[in-house]
């Protein structure tokens, strides 16, 4: 194989991911900074970051810092462009790694016409239904970053970049927690393979690969605690990414069950054509009169079958949200993009791009209009929330302010912040509160009542507070639903 057959899918990937990142920005508008759903929360911390409020020791979160600070260091060089483009970076890379693993797991050099099949199916499979949504580039969330990061490692390790894929494998759990179960699984995998190899020079290659892959993830753990110590951050890091955040699941093990969720779940097209590309794949690796693939394409296929089954042992946890599914999706998306490759070789070039378009479309398209959203446009829904929600509260509020409690976005559209560093994510802010908080609970409180706010709006995150705050405003303040449904609301009874 020539430098030029080397480096085309490289190519192929960056294009794709540059016409990906394209597409999502127009239908998304992020450079409007209108933030939806958790993508909200995470704009929020990016913000109050940037304002110089350090994550755990003045923010709580749940989730790892490596976000945080990229959307702080984002807004605080570029304002909302800056985090729009960070979000742009994030999908573009999650883009990226899965087709370019697509490509390395097909195996096999060709023109661009050849190979754009298999990268077209891995984009629609990859990108599936939250891709379309207000997820990536709306503040950008941490599970997006570290799926993409984890990618980027197992290609590295695939084509013996070790220190580098060890780098990258740690930022993605410092990232996102559940990335410790993606890297656990994919070197699983990768392992799998490499003793499978028959190879007399396989285990030392093996023990320089995962000592290379050490040292990579030992440099970068021990910048992210030096810069935790050095923000004072590093004890509320434990108490809250480490101790609270398993606190919220609670462990079954039932496997049947969660298989039954994921099916559910996933979207109708990303699972079939997930399934069927899963299928072939495995069939193809026991079919004796199967062509062989070179070792890096069985290493990178290994790995992410490891990637699948380590996550899904993670989903043997309670869970009814679709987003817990999103990392399942880039391992689906390789194999289907290597199956498409690997049944689409008789056909015609133009019937080949042909049924690989219409399977990207249905893909992308087919789950547009989830459960979840309320417009096909998800910047339609920040205008409306712009338009209403936000004036109405000012209204309602008569001048004496508005206090909110787990809404970033309506505190964006009115002009003001929570009035605490706290961003509710059940049940680890209560018991933050409680256990570190000067005075517990009650003196959080009573201060924030005593102020006669207008109107006093309390998001879905922070519900476990409604016990301990209602009880505080029911003397002053009259119950409404009409400002904001979705949220708890009181407006402050005229004297």
């Amino acid at each position: 194989m020539n430098s030029r057959e080397n480096t085309r899918p490289t190519q192929l990937a960056l294009g794709i991911a540059a016409l990906s990142v394209l597409v999502t920005c127009l239908i998304n508008r992020p450079w409007e900074g209108l933030h939806l759903r958790d993508g909200a929360y995470y704009a929020y911390l990016a913000a109050l970051q940037a304002g110089g409020l350090a994550p755990y020791r003045d923010v709580f979160h749940l989730q790892g810092p490596v976000l945080t600070w990229l959307g702080g260091l984002a807004i605080g060089l570029a304002g909302t462009p800056g985090l729009a483009l960070l979000g742009a970076f994030v999908s573009g890379l999650l883009t990226f790694a899965g087709v370019r693993l697509a490509l390395a797991a097909y195996g096999r050099p060709g023109t661009v016409v050849e190979l754009l099949p298999v990268a077209l199916v891995a984009w629609g499979m990859t990108t599936g239904w939250p891709f379309l949504g207000a997820f990536i580039v709306s503040g950008s969330r941490p599970k997006f970053l570290a799926i993409g990061l984890a990618a980027c490692a197992v290609h590295l390790l695939c084509t013996n970049r070790r220190v580098a894929a060890g780098a990258a494998f740690a930022a993605a759990c410092w990232t996102w927690q559940p990335g410790a179960v993606l890297t656990v699984g994919a070197i699983a995998g990768w392992l799998a393979a490499r003793a499978s190899e028959r190879d007399s020079a396989a285990e030392p290659s093996v023990a320089a690969s995962l000592a290379g892959v050490a040292l990579g993830g030992f440099v970068v753990s021990v910048g992210a605690l030096g810069a935790l110590a050095v923000q004072g951050s590093f004890e509320p890091f434990l108490e809250q990414a480490v101790h609270a955040a398993p606190s919220q699941t609670e462990r079954t093990f039932d496997l049947i069950a969660t298989l039954h969720r994921v099916g559910l779940l996933l979207p109708l097209p990303v699972l079939l054509v997930g399934a069927a590309g899963l299928a072939v794949n495995l069939w193809h690796a026991v079919s004796p009169g199967a062509p062989r693939l070179a070792p890096d394409a069985r290493r990178v296929l290994a790995a992410l079958l490891g990637w699948l089954v380590a996550y899904l042992g993670l989903l043997t946890v309670d869970f009814d949200w679709r987003g817990d599914t999103v990392p399942l999706l880039l391992p689906l998306g390789v194999f289907a993009g290597v199956a498409m490759g690997r049944v689409d070789h008789r056909m015609a070039v133009p019937l080949r791009l042909t049924v690989a378009g219409i399977l990207c479309l249905w893909l992308v398209g087919a789950d547009r209009l989830s459960p979840i959203q309320h417009s096909p446009y998800p910047h339609q829904q920040g205008e409306t929330l712009g338009e209403h929600a936000g004036r109405d509260a000012l209204t309602a509020a008569k001048g004496r302010g508005v206090l909110i409690f787990a809404d970033p976005l309506l505190a964006q559209q009115v002009g003001e912040h929570p009035k605490h560093p706290f961003v509710f994510w059940e049940p680890g802010t209560l018991e933050y509160i409680h256990t570190t908080y000067p005075g517990g609970l009650e003196a959080f409180l009573d201060p924030l009542v005593d102020r006669r706010y207008g109107v006093v709006t309390v998001g879905p995150r922070a519900a476990a507070l409604l016990p301990y705050l209602a009880p505080r405003l029911r003397n002053q303040y009259e119950p409404t639903r009409s400002l904001r449904p979705r949220n708890r609301t009181w407006v402050l009874r005229d004297p």
